[in-house]
Order: structure tokens, then sequence, then C-alpha cells
């Protein structure tokens, strides 16, 4: 999340799933990762490794802002934290 703190295209939010639920999603263990895709209905369950690497990959082949996420990676003032996210 710390990654894309400055991002306009990527939003991170978290939710307690025992005190909220979602129709149509779930949760099998913690932590679950879903992307909600801009202008997308359906959501896209993450089932990679919990590393940067992995999770921005994942943002840039599901997502549907991937051209903004590439720029923003490619920006001389990214910031590039833990290779391990922290949840």
């Amino acid at each position: 999340a710390t990654r894309f703190r400055k991002s306009r295209s990527v939003l991170v939010g978290k939710m307690d799933a025992t005190r909220n639920e979602v129709p149509g999603l779930t949760i099998d263990g913690y932590p679950t990762i879903y992307l909600f895709p801009a202008g997308v209905k359906e959501p896209v369950e993450f089932t990679g490794s919990r590393t940067v690497e992995e999770l921005t990959d994942f943002l840039v082949k599901s997502g549907t802002n991937s051209n903004d996420i590439r720029s923003f990676l490619q920006a001389p003032d990214e910031e590039s934290d833990d290779d391990d996210l922290e949840l």
C-alpha cells in the first residue's frame, strides 16, 4: 500500500470481513485481497504471494488503469519500500 500512496490510479482500502459482509464476495481466509477495477462490476481475487512485485504485477495485469500504473511506477519519485507487504 505504501508504494501506491501517491498514485491517483490506485486506491487501497481495508475492511474487516468479520464485521462487514459484501454480497458476492467469498472470504475463505485472512487476509483476502480483491481488486475492484474501475468500471468493472466483478472483483478479481489476488491469489499470489504477498510481495510488492507480485501485487504490482497483478495490478498492472488485472486493473483497468494499467498504463497509469506503469507511468506512476516509472516516475523518478516512485517510492519502493520493503519487498514484503504489511497488511
